[in-house]
């Protein structure tokens, strides 16, 4: 049985990098309590790249998949999948999201999506599966994203914090489902490399590792309701080919 296999994390705090890949974060859906899990970021970041994979078929309520504060700004940035399935990325504390629409996302099975953006011009840029957005134009801001030396930014999946020093989130946005192969990088990753990202396993050479969330080296901190389960629909791609009628 799958659940055999689950931890539960009561608060857990793995301080030592841990290597999550073959596992997910369930996110429990019959649960009143938040639901997060925070990383604390070793570096500042200027520009930033944000690639993870995710499965919620909730159309009921918009879900927060990633947000980040900054000690200044407690939510410098968010992405999140609306109600009708369209994704929103909000900047710079603004409330005021760029809209990406009408993208390739699935209910049925789990999403792969990377966005960027560019502080020097403040480009964003969507992918989800196997297709993409047109570039649009946000806030420029070079260290928008920066915390200090002592005090760098912290990343919270499924929730947006409202206070960087307390573990206050905003009421909407809650994610019932999975999120897992979260990386993050401090630059816009080149389409190449994201096309690897959205491969996956069917790639002929593997994407470069996030060099600021690494989910092959991760520390993180979980609430009592987050479970890290085994993914075991995750399977080899010979296993994959067979299952999808095609063989040697």
């Amino acid at each position: 049985m799958r659940f055999l296999l689950l931890f539960l994390l009561t608060q857990c705090c793995h301080s030592k990098p841990q290597d999550l890949s073959g596992y997910l974060l369930e996110f429990r859906r019959v649960t009143e309590n938040p639901k997060y899990v925070d990383i604390p970021l070793q570096r500042n970041v200027d520009s930033a790249t944000v690639c993870l994979r995710h499965f919620s078929d909730d159309i009921i309520y918009d879900v927060t998949l990633f947000s980040m504060a900054t000690p200044a700004l407690p939510e410098a940035m968010t992405l999140s999948r609306t109600a009708n399935g369209d994704y929103a990325f909000y900047h710079n504390g603004s409330g005021i999201p760029v809209l990406f629409r009408n993208l390739p996302g699935k209910l049925s099975t789990p999403n792969s999506i990377c966005v960027t953006w560019d502080s020097a011009n403040g480009l964003v840029q969507m992918w989800l599966n196997e297709g993409r957005s047109p570039v649009k134009r946000s806030r420029k801001g070079p260290g928008s994203l920066s915390g200090s030396h002592t005090r760098p930014p912290r990343v919270t999946l499924g929730k947006v914090r409202l206070d960087y020093d307390k573990d206050v989130f905003g009421i909407v946005g809650r994610l019932p489902g999975e999120i897992k192969d979260v990386h993050m990088w401090d630059y816009v990753l080149h389409a190449c490399e994201i096309k690897k990202y959205m491969a996956e396993k069917k790639a002929a050479e593997p994407f470069t590792p996030g060099n600021v969330i690494n989910w092959k080296s991760m520390e993180y901190t979980a609430s009592d309701n987050v479970l890290l389960l085994k993914d075991e629909y995750e399977c080899p791609l010979q296993c994959s080919l067979v299952e999808n009628g095609v063989s040697s």
